[in-house]
């Protein structure tokens, strides 16, 4: 996934910084790494468990080479 502008590291609205920029994309997942930086792109939802899963998140921030990842459903 590629990495989208900003790094919100450390922020307490990172999530929701990612979730913003992700959907005015266009994204329908994106995943974010390292206590803030937001990562995701067109393919996103089909490439999100490519490496497994990772018990280094944390507190859904994601973690060292590890991503927490999200998915936008239609309503």
């Amino acid at each position: 996934m590629p990495k989208l502008l900003g790094n919100w590291r450390h922020n307490s609205k990172a999530i929701q910084k990612c979730v913003q920029t992700a959907e005015q994309a266009g994204y329908s997942a994106f995943g974010v790494q390292y206590a803030g930086e937001c990562w995701s792109g067109p393919l996103a939802h089909m490439t999100f468990s490519q490496y497994g899963a990772s018990s280094r998140c944390l507190n859904g921030t994601g973690g060292s080479w590890a991503q927490d990842v999200y998915m936008f459903f239609s309503k």
